[in-house]
């Protein structure tokens, strides 16, 4: 089930924090084995404000690593890694 995240969420975060959210870097790691039919709605349902996106794709036997490389090309923040075995 993907998350939709409000837009305005981290603004509110940022006025009401005492340091600043600025300062920090915020990464998302996403396993996924077999999930192509998944992988797109789940990354393009993640907030903003994420720095990096790591995708491990575990040696799956779909085509989840094609979708998420199309996906990387869009956005810079999506990383793929592959294991060759699981």
């Amino acid at each position: 089930m993907a998350f939709d995240f409000p837009s305005n969420v981290y603004s509110q975060a940022l006025a009401r924090s005492p340091l600043s959210l600025r300062d920090y870097r915020i990464a998302a790691v996403i396993p996924a084995y077999n999930e192509e039919a998944n992988i797109a709605r789940v990354l393009r349902s993640l907030p903003p404000w994420l720095a990096h996106i790591i995708v491990v794709e575990d040696c799956g036997r779909d085509k989840t690593a094609d979708v998420v490389e199309e996906l990387a090309k869009e956005d810079p923040r999506i990383v793929l890694v592959r294991h060759e075995r699981n």
